[in-house]
C-alpha cells in the first residue's frame, strides 16, 4: 500500500523508493532515487511523489522515476536523470549533466486524478 510521509519544516530524503509520497512545508534535499512500480502498481508507473512547499534540490547521479512538485526553485545537481514530471513555481535550474524524460504513466494515490488531453507547451525557456 502507498506509503505518506509529512514534515511541516524541511526534509532531506535519500535511499531508493518506490509507492511512496513525500509532503514538505519547506525544502526537500533530495538525495534518492525514484523507482517505478511496487505493489499493486503498474511495472512502468511513476509512484514516487516529491512535493515541496518550498524549493527541491536533487544531488546525486541516480535515476529517479517521479514527480517532483515544488512551490520554489527546483534545482538538479549531478549526472542523474528524472523520469517522471518536474512542476516548480519558480526556476527550474541544472548544475551538471541532467537529462529529464516525460513519463505520463502516473499511479501514485495521493496524487489529484484527473485527465489533461488536447494540451500542447506553448513555450520553453531554459536558464543556463
Amino acid at each position: 500500500f502507498p506509503v505518506t510521509i509529512l514534515c511541516a519544516g524541511n526534509m532531506s530524503v535519500s535511499g531508493s523508493h518506490s509507492n511512496v509520497t513525500f509532503l514538505s512545508g519547506g525544502n526537500i534535499t533530495y538525495n534518492g532515487s525514484g523507482q517505478r512500480g511496487g505493489g499493486d502498481k503498474s511495472a512502468s508507473a511513476s509512484t514516487v511523489a516529491v512535493i515541496a512547499k518550498g524549493g527541491i534540490t536533487f544531488n546525486g547521479s541516480s535515476t529517479a522515476y517521479g514527480i517532483f512538485w515544488s512551490g520554489g526553485e527546483y534545482v538538479h545537481n549531478g549526472s542523474g536523470s528524472v523520469n517522471g514530471s518536474i512542476v516548480a513555481g519558480l526556476d527550474i535550474r541544472r548544475n551538471g549533466s541532467f537529462s529529464f524524460t516525460q513519463n505520463s504513466e502516473v499511479d501514485n494515490d495521493t496524487l489529484p486524478s484527473t485527465t489533461i488531453s488536447n494540451r500542447s507547451m506553448l513555450y520553453w525557456r531554459e536558464l543556463l
